[in-house]
């Protein structure tokens, strides 16, 4: 026994298929900027240190950065003491400025990735 199976319309399935790719890459490129750009304003928002010797210099140097192709965002201080800060000394209290931001963003966005896979 034999069976033949054909497929009409398989160039039009693929087409669509591919635009929905597309779409669905579009889309998460999308919530990763925009919530790259919440995580850097809250990270910049809570660099306003009130204790101790502040420039502000920190604050400044947060900065935003999209790679793989618009798939990964950075937010990340530019000063070489911000962990210093960050996590504190034997001489000096953390303030914490990274971790409340991240954590704050965090689940806003796997519950936005998630709504778009549904």
């Amino acid at each position: 026994m034999q069976l033949n199976f054909s497929l009409n319309g398989g160039q039009d399935l693929e087409k669509a298929l591919t635009r929905k790719a597309r779409a669905a890459d579009r889309d998460v490129k999308n919530i990763v900027r925009k919530h790259g750009a919440a995580l850097n304003r809250k990270m910049v928002k809570n660099a306003s240190f009130t204790k101790g010797y502040s420039t502000g210099a920190t604050r400044r140097s947060i900065r935003m950065e999209l790679t793989n192709g618009g798939l990964t965002v950075t937010v990340r201080p530019g000063t070489d003491y911000a962990m210093y800060v960050e996590f504190g000394t034997r001489f000096m209290a953390s303030q914490s400025f990274v971790r409340p931001a991240f954590y704050s963003e965090r689940m806003q966005f796997i519950d936005e990735l998630r709504r778009l896979v549904r």
